[in-house]
């Protein structure tokens, strides 16, 4: 297995994200969706647009030009209670999970890294992302940056 590899996006886990119910995603090198109009394939898309607000400590701007919470949440928060998700690569991955308040913006209830015999809880009860300033582990640099891509 060569390094670039290692970093490929290999799985992707979301619960309760605009109209994604549940969907976990094994990806490949390359990946190809199809599906009627809204199936949830431009949800799909905009969730890794939230992925990148959050790493760039901009989520709570992001959470309120959507529309607040109850716009990112599954059928909003009557529905929805919190929003899941885990992103995979070979070896490590990164992993949230979000609820909303009642101020009208989304807490952390969890983020943390993981591998796959470990996971390291970086932060909790927090509105910005705490990557890379939570704790230090040997797999924070490769997270971070293959996320950030």
């Amino acid at each position: 297995m060569n390094d670039s590899s290692k970093n490929q996006l290999s799985k992707v886990m979301i619960k309760g994200f605009k109209s994604i119910e549940k969907c976990e995603l094994e990806l490949t090198s390359l990946n190809v969706f199809i599906g009627c109009n809204g199936s949830g394939k431009s949800n799909f898309i905009n969730f890794f647009q939230m992925v990148r607000q959050i790493l760039a400590k901009n989520f709570q701007s992001y959470v309120s030009k959507q529309g607040g919470p109850d716009a990112l949440l599954y059928f909003g928060r009557k529905r929805t209670r919190q929003l899941q998700a885990e992103i995979s690569f070979i070896n490590s991955g990164y992993c949230f999970a979000l609820e909303p308040t009642h101020d009208n913006r989304m807490m952390f209830t969890n983020e943390s890294y993981c591998n796959d015999s470990d996971s390291h809880c970086i932060a909790k009860g927090h509105f910005e992302s705490k990557v890379p300033t939570g704790i230090k582990t040997p797999i924070d640099p490769l997270i971070v940056s293959e996320i950030k891509k």
